[in-house]
This record gives C-alpha cells, structure tokens and sequence, in this order.
C-alpha cells in the first residue's frame, strides 16, 4: 500500500475561532434579511427564552462621543421588534427620542446651551408592529458634563 503526500497541506488555523465566529453570527442576526426560519436553519438560535419580560431591560453608560459626551443604551429585545425610548433633561418634560431595534442606542444629543452639565433620565417601552406598548420601566439616570 503506498502513501501518497498531500502536495500543499492547508495552512494551519488562526487562534480565535470562537471570537470569529460569535462575530460572524452577531452579523448575521444583525442583517435586515435575517428572521428565525434563517436562524434555525443556520442552526445558531440558542435556546428559546420563555420567561415573561413585561418591561425592557436596560443599562446606561456615559462615553465619549463624536461630538462630546453622549450616553449608551445597552437593552434586551427578548422576542419584542424594538424599544421605545423616552428622555427627560433636568427633570423637564418626556420627550421621544426614537425606536431603536439594534442595540446599543446612542443619545448624542448635545448639552443645552449653556450648560456644563445635565441629569438626562430615561425610560423604555416595547415597540412592535409599529407601536408602543406595555408599561414603561424605572427610570434610569445619567449625569453629563463637560
């Protein structure tokens, strides 16, 4: 029996296969074309969440934005389309800031003018079919400055 060689071997693996490929699903399930039939094909839907979320879950960071300080909405979808995210600036009144259905949402709004710091609050909702509902979560704070 004779054994044959393999002319040009392949190369050997680059370490980090597991951080390449975690990265390559996130992409995948971030497309716009991706759904759950996609998912399950693709065999990368982990195991189905059947707890009961009746109000998002979120977390806030103040960062360093484009433009100057600007504060990071990280937040769970669960089997929801989006979030519906409300802000408040120094106590005033609730405004809408937008419908966010890929983490993390980015408030880069500037300071008031005049200001050299400000209390920015926030509270979240569900948003599907193109509507808001459910209760609102606490409220969370963030303190910006120059």
């Amino acid at each position: 029996m004779s054994r044959r060689l393999i002319p040009n071997p392949p190369p050997a693996s680059v370490p980090g296969i597991q951080k390449r490929l975690f990265s390559q699903i996130a992409r995948i399930k971030a497309s716009l074309n991706y759904n759950e039939a996609i998912g399950k094909d693709l065999g990368i839907i982990g195991t189905h969440d059947t707890v009961e979320h009746p109000i998002p879950e979120y977390s806030l960071t103040v960062e360093l934005g484009a433009n100057g300080p600007c504060v990071r909405i990280d937040f769970n979808k669960y089997r929801h389309e989006g979030i519906w995210i409300e802000s408040r600036i120094n106590g005033g009144e609730w405004d809408f800031l937008g419908v966010d259905t890929v983490k993390p949402y980015l408030n880069e709004r500037p300071l008031a003018p005049g200001n050299t710091d400000e209390t920015r609050e926030y509270r979240l909702r569900w948003w599907d079919k193109s509507v808001a509902h459910g209760e609102c979560t606490g409220i969370q704070k963030a303190v910006l400055g120059l």
